[in-house]
């Protein structure tokens, strides 16, 4: 193989942190979630604990704002490859599995 087209180790590194990205997305997109339903349907048998966390609030917005962008470039990066055959592993070998 040529030195160009031997390129795992980058794709290696695109799939993990495309992984990564998408699973912070995920967990701060169900904490923003569950902050807006504890904000909007109070407990009737829990009253004085139904407060929003403003901390928790923060980080799922400021993993959503730094994650989200780095999620769409490195898939964005990986589709690019894909098609245009500077992948280790061929298209219709990535589809059909």
């Amino acid at each position: 193989m040529s030195a160009e087209k031997n390129n795992s180790a980058k794709f290696a590194f695109f799939y993990l942190l495309s992984l990564v990205a998408l699973v912070f997305m995920s967990i701060a997109t169900g904490m923003v979630i569950f902050q807006v339903i504890n904000k909007s349907i109070t407990d009737v048998l829990n009253q004085f604990n139904n407060r929003v966390s403003a901390s928790q609030l923060k980080f799922a917005v400021s993993c959503l704002i730094i994650s989200t962008p780095i999620f769409y470039f490195v898939s964005a990066q990986i589709y690019k490859s894909l098609f245009k055959g500077d992948h280790p592993i061929p298209p219709f070998q990535v589809y059909a599995r």
